[in-house]
Protein backbone atom coordinates (compact mmCIF):
# COMPACT_ATOMS: atom_id res chain seq x y z
CA UNK A 1 0.00 0.00 0.00
CA UNK A 2 1.32 3.35 -0.73
CA UNK A 3 1.23 6.27 1.06
CA UNK A 4 1.35 10.21 -0.03
CA UNK A 5 3.55 12.52 2.02
CA UNK A 6 3.41 15.87 0.35
CA UNK A 7 6.00 18.65 1.91
CA UNK A 8 4.67 22.01 1.47
CA UNK A 9 3.61 24.53 3.61
CA UNK A 10 -0.57 25.14 3.71
CA UNK A 11 -0.31 28.48 1.58
CA UNK A 12 1.69 26.39 -0.91
CA UNK A 13 -0.24 22.96 -1.24
CA UNK A 14 -1.44 21.59 -4.10
CA UNK A 15 -5.11 21.42 -2.78
CA UNK A 16 -5.75 18.47 -5.70
CA UNK A 17 -2.28 16.75 -4.10
CA UNK A 18 -3.48 17.20 -0.72
CA UNK A 19 -7.12 15.49 -2.02
CA UNK A 20 -5.18 12.21 -3.31
CA UNK A 21 -3.34 12.22 0.68
CA UNK A 22 -7.22 11.63 1.97
CA UNK A 23 -7.73 9.80 -0.94
CA UNK A 24 -5.46 7.28 0.14
CA UNK A 25 -4.88 7.57 3.65
CA UNK A 26 -8.04 7.87 5.14
CA UNK A 27 -10.82 7.12 1.94
CA UNK A 28 -8.94 3.93 0.88
CA UNK A 29 -8.75 2.43 3.83
CA UNK A 30 -12.66 3.08 4.73
CA UNK A 31 -13.47 1.84 1.25
CA UNK A 32 -11.05 -1.53 1.68
CA UNK A 33 -12.82 -2.06 4.86
CA UNK A 34 -16.02 -1.84 3.44
CA UNK A 35 -15.25 -4.01 0.86
CA UNK A 36 -14.34 -6.87 3.16
CA UNK A 37 -16.62 -6.26 6.11
CA UNK A 38 -18.73 -9.40 5.14
CA UNK A 39 -16.11 -11.82 5.67
CA UNK A 40 -14.33 -9.50 8.68
CA UNK A 41 -17.89 -10.01 10.24
CA UNK A 42 -18.32 -13.55 9.39
CA UNK A 43 -14.42 -14.72 10.68
CA UNK A 44 -14.54 -11.66 13.73
CA UNK A 45 -11.03 -10.46 12.01
CA UNK A 46 -8.84 -7.90 13.09
CA UNK A 47 -9.00 -4.91 11.02
CA UNK A 48 -4.61 -3.35 12.01
CA UNK A 49 -4.93 0.51 10.21
CA UNK A 50 -1.14 2.06 9.68
CA UNK A 51 -0.73 5.80 11.02
CA UNK A 52 2.17 8.03 11.52
CA UNK A 53 3.59 9.38 14.58
CA UNK A 54 3.20 12.70 12.20
CA UNK A 55 -0.45 12.58 13.04
CA UNK A 56 0.44 13.21 15.91
CA UNK A 57 3.42 15.41 16.38
CA UNK A 58 3.30 18.38 13.53
CA UNK A 59 6.00 20.43 12.15
CA UNK A 60 6.72 22.59 9.55
CA UNK A 61 5.97 21.19 5.81
CA UNK A 62 4.13 18.09 6.83
CA UNK A 63 0.49 19.46 7.55
CA UNK A 64 -0.93 17.71 4.42
CA UNK A 65 0.18 14.52 5.10
CA UNK A 66 0.01 14.61 9.14
CA UNK A 67 -3.83 16.07 8.34
CA UNK A 68 -4.83 12.94 6.56
CA UNK A 69 -2.61 10.62 9.35
CA UNK A 70 -4.51 12.15 11.89
CA UNK A 71 -7.82 11.62 10.24
CA UNK A 72 -7.34 8.08 9.74
CA UNK A 73 -6.04 7.68 13.78
CA UNK A 74 -9.20 9.35 14.66
CA UNK A 75 -11.42 6.94 12.35
CA UNK A 76 -9.37 4.25 13.79
CA UNK A 77 -10.62 4.86 17.32
CA UNK A 78 -14.50 5.46 16.50
CA UNK A 79 -14.28 2.23 13.99
CA UNK A 80 -12.83 0.55 17.15
CA UNK A 81 -15.16 2.02 19.27
CA UNK A 82 -18.65 0.73 16.62
CA UNK A 83 -17.09 -2.13 15.68
CA UNK A 84 -16.56 -3.82 18.97
CA UNK A 85 -19.90 -4.99 19.68
CA UNK A 86 -19.96 -6.93 16.05
CA UNK A 87 -16.89 -9.11 17.61
CA UNK A 88 -14.49 -6.98 15.27
CA UNK A 89 -11.11 -5.67 16.32
CA UNK A 90 -9.55 -2.40 15.57
CA UNK A 91 -5.72 -1.76 15.94
CA UNK A 92 -3.88 2.04 15.06
CA UNK A 93 -0.37 1.43 14.56
CA UNK A 94 1.67 4.72 14.82
CA UNK A 95 5.14 4.02 13.11
CA UNK A 96 8.09 6.65 13.51
CA UNK A 97 9.39 4.78 10.36
CA UNK A 98 9.39 5.90 6.39
CA UNK A 99 7.35 3.77 4.84
CA UNK A 100 5.82 5.99 2.09
CA UNK A 101 6.44 7.41 -1.49
CA UNK A 102 7.36 10.88 -1.14
CA UNK A 103 7.24 14.37 -3.24
CA UNK A 104 7.41 17.47 -2.98
CA UNK A 105 6.09 18.54 -6.02
CA UNK A 106 3.05 17.31 -8.57
CA UNK A 107 5.29 15.02 -10.60
CA UNK A 108 4.97 11.46 -9.32
CA UNK A 109 2.43 11.50 -7.02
Amino acid sequence: MFTVVYTKTVLDADVNIMKKAFDINVFGVLSTTQAFAPLLLQEKGTIVNVGSMTGRIQGPYASPYGASKAALEMMSHAMRQEMEPLGLHVVHVSSPFRSYLETTDAGGV
